[in-house]
């Protein structure tokens, strides 16, 4: 034990100082990298007082554990400051969106329309308003290897099916739809439906705008269908850059008992 204080200082300490800049790299906090150092500088002689005032218990300690609890110390006492709202709040801007009009489900039966994208919120979440056609289907019956859901219904009413449940949500309620369990949803009713999508720890407003707003716009316009080999290649690549298996076998028996199209 009579090297543990060099060990500590040596060997310790420089690669806890490695550790929290590649982390700070990481998380894109490159700015803060002189000003944790000099937080770590002003926090060495506090650590020595508790280093010798606690001398005694380290004799007892196994030489690993004495390193997590240094490293473990260190970084609760620096990364906070680090790592906390300063940099949190630079990344993020206020924004506001005015109203506009409801949207409409236009010819093809469903329409998207982004409203809040993953850019504005430092990738954490964006949001999506979709309107229905009544009596018709969504999308195939789906999984999502990374994107989480929340829906939000706005008018009508939503038939959401995840697993093997299927919910009935009317205007100003809530559903989640959480990753790796298959699901869709479609419009039962005889009105209209529109609500809003909530993602969180995906750009899949990207992918809906792809979807809807360049292959179905080339469907139309060329009088395609899935079937196409062209278009049928676009929509597997682009599946396959978001994490989604599709299972459209699924979809014909939803249709034919609620009476959809």
């Amino acid at each position: 034990m009579k090297t543990l204080t060099n060990f500590t200082w040596k060997i310790v300490i420089p690669y806890l100082l490695l550790g929290v800049l590649l982390g700070l790299q990481f998380y894109h906090c490159k700015q803060k990298i002189e000003s944790l150092i000099d937080l770590l500088i002003s926090n060495v002689n506090a650590i020595n007082h508790f280093y010798f005032n606690h001398y005694s218990q380290c004799l007892i300690m196994k030489r690993n554990q004495f390193i997590q609890s240094t490293l473990v110390g260190a970084m609760a006492l620096n990364f906070a400051d680090a790592l906390g709202t300063n940099n949190f709040q630079e990344s993020l801007k206020p924004f506001y969106l005015p109203p506009a009009e409801p949207l409409e489900p236009g010819p093809a039966g469903i329409d998207i329309r982004t409203w809040v994208r993953s850019s504005q919120t430092n990738n954490q979440f964006s949001c999506v308003e979709a309107a229905v056609a009544p009596k018709t289907m969504g999308p195939p019956p789906h999984i999502h290897k990374d994107l989480d859901e929340i829906c939000y219904v706005l008018e009508g009413t939503a038939s959401v099916m995840v697993g093997t449940e299927v919910y009935e949500v009317k205007a100003g309620g809530f559903h989640l739809r959480p990753r790796g369990i298959v699901h869709t949803f479609w419009n039962a009713g005889n009105e209209k439906l529109r609500f809003m999508d909530l993602y969180f720890n995906q750009n899949f407003e990207d992918y809906l705008e792809e979807l809807f707003h360049k292959i179905y716009k080339d469907m139309a316009t060329q009088k395609l269908t899935p079937m196409d080999k062209g278009i049928a290649e676009r929509l597997n690549n682009l599946d396959k850059r978001f994490g989604i298996t599709m299972f459209p076998q699924q979809r014909q028996a939803i249709i034919d008992k609620y009476g959809l199209k």
